[in-house]
């Protein structure tokens, strides 16, 4: 078990565990963890699993970030890793595999490094509000369910977080008067967080920021069929979607 802080632009090298699984706990702050096929881009309470005998990488993205990293079997520094190549050159193929078509790891690529921009771009915007990525999706989550809140369980679970996570995210929330807990109208035994006065009018400051950078980096710059393609892709995608498993994985082909 390792625990450690470090701060913003942190990576690894692409590296391999040959003999050891390890899984990361983010503590405080946000970054982004590649493990194969997989990508994590983890806030406070977030966790990744990394697997032996396959290439990872990290970067953390906050200001600073605390984070606890187990490793089983327990071995930190005495088992071999082998390395394959700055983060920079190789996460966004983590995904490749022998024999896929160049356009599948194109396409693979070319949305990693957009949405990795994006993102980065967007929390920036949002950093003289005084507002993380992770406290605006939280802020606009409760918003949508306007006065009747959420549950406190249910925030965590939309946005893949910890219940002590999301705890912790909204403690800082309340402290700062951005939401309030309310006993659950149903049963009186458990809690909902609700966005209050003060939320709504930094989420509205939030909002403009965010869509205008939305329209610099995404929306202005495809016309009405990348659009229309991409809300397609979406819905392909989404996790209801049962396309790619009634197609076995083959592509429509759409003219434009």
């Amino acid at each position: 078990m390792l625990r450690s802080t470090a701060s913003a632009g942190t990576a690894s090298p692409v590296h391999v565990h040959e003999d050891e699984a390890e899984i990361v706990v983010l503590l405080s702050g946000s970054g982004i963890f590649w493990a194969g096929d997989h990508r994590y881009e983890l806030s406070e309470g977030g966790v990744a699993f990394l697997p032996r005998k396959v290439p990872h990488a990290y970067r953390l993205t906050s200001p600073t970030v605390d984070m606890l990293a187990v490793s089983t079997p327990p071995a930190w520094g005495l088992l071999p890793r082998r390395r394959l190549g700055p983060v920079q050159a190789q996460a966004g193929r983590l995904s490749d595999r022998p024999g896929r078509p160049g356009s599948r790891d194109e396409a693979c690529q070319g949305f990693l490094h957009a949405h990795d921009h994006i993102w980065r771009e967007i929390e920036a915007g949002l950093a003289p509000l005084n507002v993380s990525m992770a406290e605006y999706s939280v802020l606009s989550l409760l918003a949508r369910a306007g006065g009747a809140g959420m549950r406190m369980s249910e925030p965590a679970k939309r946005r893949m977080m910890s219940t002590g996570g999301f705890t912790r995210l909204a403690d800082r929330l309340e402290s700062r008067g951005l939401i309030e807990r309310r006993r659950a109208a149903e049963d009186g035994r458990g809690y909902v967080a609700v966005l209050t006065a003060e939320g709504r009018t930094l989420l509205r400051k939030a909002w403009r920021q965010q869509h205008a950078g939305l329209r610099r980096l995404f929306l202005d710059r495809l016309d009405e069929q990348d659009l229309r393609d991409l809300a397609r892709i979406w819905s392909r995608l989404a996790p209801d979607s049962g396309d790619a498993a009634d197609d076995g994985g083959r592509r429509s082909t759409r003219g434009r």
